[in-house]
């Protein structure tokens, strides 16, 4: 699909930033280009550890917004994505930051993006599901966390190339904390809906002298794949 429209218009904050990934193929207009985004997403130029803010993909995608925000844009296409591997729990992003708030550009992004999280649950499901796993990296392999739901409800002790599937019946915004054995603490928000699947990839930050757990909200078709391959 290609659309082009070199209409920039104007961006206040009601308008929702969207995220394109790079297996799309929609193609936006160059002349709505704001700007690229590279490092410190990028191993080379990662900051020093005291630094860091993060480098799970949740935490990486909070930044971009923060950073589309502040220059007016309000679609951010990630163009080339490098995943956690054995070595690292980083994820290394590049995008392009644009302008464009055409009808049709917006609504195929929007319409891309919910055909990426298509709950596999029966229509009639009266309950959500959420998906909690860590694939096995050398990073991090002694550190063990507690999952807890909402500080006080506790799920699971995830350990390296664990994971785990649990029902919610209650809906609404739920947050999710991991503690490793210093009480370092990290924490996500989900607005659970009714019938929904969430994925949740947990990880090691590399933030802190010692291992803090890292969370990342993966899209449905992604997570699914990513989830089946945790033994």
């Amino acid at each position: 699909m290609t659309i082009e429209n070199s209409i920039k218009g104007n961006i206040n904050a009601n308008h929702e930033i969207l995220i394109l990934d790079n297996n799309s193929n929609i193609t936006i207009d160059t002349n709505s280009l704001i700007a690229e985004i590279k490092g410190p997403y990028q191993k080379t130029f990662t900051p020093k550890k005291e630094t860091l803010k993060g480098c799970g993909y949740s935490e990486i995608i909070r930044d971009l917004k923060e950073k589309s925000q502040q220059l007016g844009t309000n679609i951010i296409d990630i163009f080339e994505l490098k995943k956690p591997n054995g070595i690292s729990n980083c994820y290394k992003i590049k995008a392009k930051l644009y302008r464009n708030i055409d009808d049709k550009l917006v609504d195929s992004i929007k319409s891309y993006n919910s055909s990426k999280n298509i709950s596999k649950l029966d229509k009639n499901a009266n309950f959500a599901l959420i998906h909690l796993y860590r694939p096995k990296c050398f990073y991090g392999t002694i550190v063990k966390f507690d999952i807890l739901m909402d500080n006080n409800a506790f799920i699971t002790k995830l350990s390296n190339g664990q994971k785990i599937s649990f029902k919610i019946f209650d809906f609404g915004v739920h947050t999710f904390s991991g503690i490793n054995q210093k009480n370092h603490k990290k924490e996500i928000s989900i607005e659970v809906k009714k019938g929904q699947e969430y994925y949740l990839r947990c990880g090691v930050d590399i933030g802190r002298d010692y291992g803090v757990p890292q969370f990342s909200l993966i899209d449905n078709l992604t997570g699914l794949s990513e989830f089946q391959k945790v033994n």
